[in-house]
């Protein structure tokens, strides 16, 4: 039998306090030796682009708004929001996000702000293009799941744009049928916020309705 009570390097115990951890941890860092630094090791931001875990909505519950805040121009290029069968309180209604110049103080909500699919004036970027509930069935509504990407959310020089590749299954589907891309709401959409401003917050809402259940995560994609 071997009983290890407690591991050994160069005959030395390991703990904190001799591995010299510098900093306390944060979600999404992986810690790295620091040859700078008089701690030797430290969590830092994972690199080379790797997608970062930044958010999550928790579990959604008749909600007029989701709101995302932690933007962060310095670490990350672009972001993506994954969507888990977020159903709306109402029938046959779209689903936009919208997008903040202040934090969050205001979003901007005028028609003709954004362009997004071949529509040249919408109150926000598509995420479903497709209205999601349109068989009167709400309640037993899959809802909307799938990725949702938005890139120069940074910049104050370029648009900020969007791409979203959403599904909408409706209950009584065939979900393992060839055709469900096509007959149940798979659709790629494009737009881009009509000015050049830097984004720093962005809110997904129903165009009428509140979100009646679902969740939302959001990451951020590492640009160094």
């Amino acid at each position: 039998d071997v009983n290890v009570t407690q591991a050994k390097i160069a005959d030395q115990a390991i703990n904190e306090a001799k591995m010299q951890v510098s900093n306390a941890p944060t979600n999404g860092y992986a810690l790295t030796a620091q040859s700078g630094n008089t701690g030797g090791m430290t969590w830092a931001e994972v690199g080379g682009g790797s997608m970062v875990f930044i958010s999550s909505s928790g579990a959604i519950s008749n909600a007029a708004t989701v709101v995302f805040t932690g933007f962060n121009a310095s670490a990350y290029d672009s972001y993506v929001f994954m969507f888990h069968a977020v159903c709306p309180v109402s029938n046959a209604v779209k689903l936009y996000c919208q997008v903040s110049a202040d934090g969050g103080s205001s979003y901007h909500t005028t028609s003709g702000g954004y362009h997004s699919g071949d529509e040249a004036d919408t109150i926000g970027l598509h995420v479903s293009r497709l209205t999601v509930g349109d068989k009167d069935d709400n309640a037993n509504n899959f809802g909307v799941t799938g990725p949702f990407e938005l890139f120069n959310a940074g910049s104050s020089a370029l648009f900020t744009t969007s791409l979203s590749k959403v599904m909408i299954v409706p209950a009584g589907s065939n979900q393992g049928g060839s055709s469900m891309n096509f007959a149940h709401g798979h659709r790629d959409s494009i737009g881009h916020r009509y000015s050049s401003v830097v984004t720093d917050a962005v809110r997904f809402l129903f165009d009428s309705g509140n979100i009646d259940s679902g969740e939302i995560v959001m990451y951020g994609i590492a640009n160094a």
